[in-house]
């Protein structure tokens, strides 16, 4: 039997073809089908580690701070040490203690910090200086309520941090844990060298870090938002002016 219209030369030829080309397609198809488990292996399976939107581990260092004056954030950056917004403890001196709960770690960590420094600079609430100079230190009285392996956030560049920069911000409104995403609005903000950002935050985020998602470091330290019909606009001053 011989496919019509060839002579026994061309119709040889013309198998030979359709033979290739089913091995070609057969090859595809198995090829097709190892596709997901090599992917799955790849990614599910942990071979290759995906990257999340952000890493949940920048979670576990931001602390809530209680005090006799309400509820603010604080982070830790090395192993002993936490920046925070000094108006969160504002009205307590140099040396007073303030309670801390790692409300990420697992489980909750709650332990006791000293105040070590405030900055220095006495401009009234609603002067720039304030804002600009609104930073305090805080250090664990008992570093070893946190495990050997408990992360810390790094401290980045703020320098060079343009608009639109893909930011996470953390910290406790109402004192509950909150873990927000936006952009950085304005490089500058009220006349100063401070950021302005798209991101919600609301009382009780004060002191909670400014993250990129790019890096993962720390740039700023979120000091004021505004309020009612300007809710939504929020500031934190560059960890590169902090002295």
């Amino acid at each position: 039997m011989i496919l019509l219209g060839l002579s026994p030369g061309e119709t040889r030829i013309y198998k030979d073809k359709v033979r290739k080309r089913g091995r070609t397609l057969m090859i595809l198809f198995l090829a097709s089908l190892l596709l997901f488990p090599l992917v799955y292996l790849l990614f599910g399976a942990g071979w290759v580690p995906a990257r999340p939107r952000y890493n949940r581990d920048l979670e576990m260092p931001v602390a809530m701070v209680q005090t006799a004056g309400g509820i603010g954030t604080a982070f830790l950056y090395n192993e002993t040490e936490l920046l925070t917004a000094r108006h969160v403890v504002e009205d307590m001196e140099v040396g007073e203690e303030v309670t801390l709960t790692f409300s990420n770690a697992d489980p909750p960590i709650t332990t006791t910090a000293r105040i070590v420094w405030k900055d220095p600079d006495t401009s009234p609430p609603g002067d720039i200086n304030y804002y600009l100079n609104d930073v305090a230190r805080l250090e664990l009285i008992q570093p070893t309520d946190l495990p050997e392996d408990f992360p810390r956030l790094y401290l980045g560049d703020s320098d060079g941090i343009t608009a639109r920069t893909p930011v996470v911000l953390i910290g406790y409104p109402d004192g509950n844990s909150s873990t927000t995403t936006g952009t950085i609005s304005n490089e500058e903000a009220m006349g100063a060298d401070i950021f302005q950002l798209d991101v919600s935050a609301y009382p009780g985020n004060s002191g909670g870090p400014l993250i990129t998602e790019d890096t993962e470091e720390v740039i700023g330290i979120l000091i004021a938002g505004r309020t009612e019909e300007f809710q939504g606009i929020n500031f934190a001053i560059k960890v590169n002016n902090i002295d």
